[in-house]
């Protein structure tokens, strides 16, 4: 998406979330259907529903590329280094998520699925986030996969160089309040894990917690989740506020859940809030900047 032309008709989709995310991430490109051998342009591939099955075929000839498509994912995905997240292109036969034709032996189109490539990605990893420029047309979707990412590459990065238990102590720290956000109880869990790292060891408690950390952040955050994440934040300060400010603050959570303002907003508030009563604690959390405000 930006990167080649490689479509079924020689065209190159764009993105432009792809063009805002290039300063901050490194991309691994792939057109599964290119890569497995076939040409650019190509005769258009469909997705066929049949005894339980789906098959990979060239439409206009009805050759079945399943195998070939197959044994392209797998040796593909086997080979690629850590990785925290995929974008793929909507509607494809390959990439589609949720956005694909499937169609009857008839070729009739049936219902929505995912490509052959986007399947192979949501099996082999099923805690990272992937998603179409489709689904983040949406901007709550947008929002979740955008902080899953970066989260996903903090933790990857911190793991790299991990040599004590104290730097995960730090790590846990500083997305305390996201974890919340997305599940209270995981977070709590998250934090005993750290506390009784030396049942198990270091190594042992590092791949538990990043198991644990990756489903958090899976998990929709609801607006009530955030309202309590917040409040818990707002706790930090309640001997500060004046009784105005108070009220302005639980006037705008109650319209956060009443769907007459937005998230993005809110947390706009929150942070001017920081920066007029500075708390290092809290001007560290991941919670107040989850990524880069132009990729909202």
């Amino acid at each position: 998406m930006g990167f080649e032309p490689c479509r079924y008709d020689g065209t190159m989709a764009t993105y432009d979330l792809v063009s805002k995310l290039a300063p901050y991430v490194e991309f691994l490109t792939v057109c599964p259907e290119v890569d497995m051998g076939l040409g650019v342009p190509r005769p258009p591939m469909i997705l066929v529903e049949a005894d339980e099955t789906t098959q990979v075929l060239i439409q206009s000839t009805r050759t079945d590329l399943t195998r070939r498509a197959r044994e392209f994912c797998a040796t593909y995905l086997r080979q690629l280094p850590p990785v925290d997240g995929f974008l793929l292109k909507a509607h494809s036969p390959s990439c589609g998520v949720n956005s694909t034709p499937i169609h009857n032996e008839r070729l009739e189109p049936i219902k929505m699925g995912s490509g052959f490539f986007a399947q192979s990605v949501l099996s082999a990893f099923p805690t990272l986030p992937v998603a179409d420029e489709e689904m983040l047309a949406q901007p709550d979707a947008r929002r979740h996969f955008l902080t899953r990412i970066f989260a996903l590459a903090d933790l990857r990065e911190t793991f790299e160089r991990l040599q004590s238990i104290a730097q995960l102590e730090q790590f846990h720290a500083k997305y305390k309040y996201l974890l919340m956000a997305h599940s209270p109880q995981n977070q709590k869990h998250l934090g005993a894990l750290i506390a009784t790292w030396k049942d198990r060891g270091l190594d042992a408690t590092r791949q538990a917690y990043a198991t644990t950390f990756s489903a958090t952040l899976a998990h929709v955050p609801s607006l009530g989740m955030h309202v309590n994440a917040i409040q818990h934040i707002l706790g930090y300060f309640k001997d500060l506020l004046s009784p105005e400010e108070k009220k302005h603050i639980h006037r705008k959570l109650e319209e956060l859940l009443n769907g007459l303002t937005t998230l993005q907003n809110i947390l706009q508030e929150l942070r001017a809030t920081v920066a007029r009563l500075p708390n290092s604690y809290i001007e560290g959390q991941a919670y107040l900047w989850p990524f880069p405000d132009e990729l909202a």
